[in-house]
């Protein structure tokens, strides 16, 4: 499946089912936005990514020279984001599970 349909889904859920404020959401877009341009580079659909490939992500951010928080804002994002993708069964496995916040 591709990340930017799951994308999709996700902001939809956060803004419908969590109730998230438009703030959060719009941080949650612009994040995942940036994940879903990072893995089109690498060709890499939602089930191929991998953890390293989380941490190459984390680690390009640092080098944009991101503050800490802006990077730990990202890893939440992705956090949630993977776990939904779990929760629908669109991936097998969380790749963000025990991924150290910077």
């Amino acid at each position: 499946m591709e990340i930017a349909a799951t994308v999709s889904a996700f902001l939809t859920h956060v803004r419908v089912e969590k109730g998230l404020s438009s703030n959060t959401v719009s941080a949650y877009r612009r994040d995942l936005v940036k994940f879903d341009e990072f893995a089109r580079k690498r060709k890499l659909s939602l089930e191929a990514v991998s953890r390293d490939d989380l941490v190459d992500f984390l680690a390009g951010l640092y080098r944009q020279k991101l503050e800490s928080k802006t990077v730990a804002r990202h890893l939440v994002t992705l956090r949630n984001f993977f776990r939904f993708a779990q929760i629908q069964d669109l991936i097998s496995e969380d790749p963000s599970v025990n991924l150290e916040s910077p």
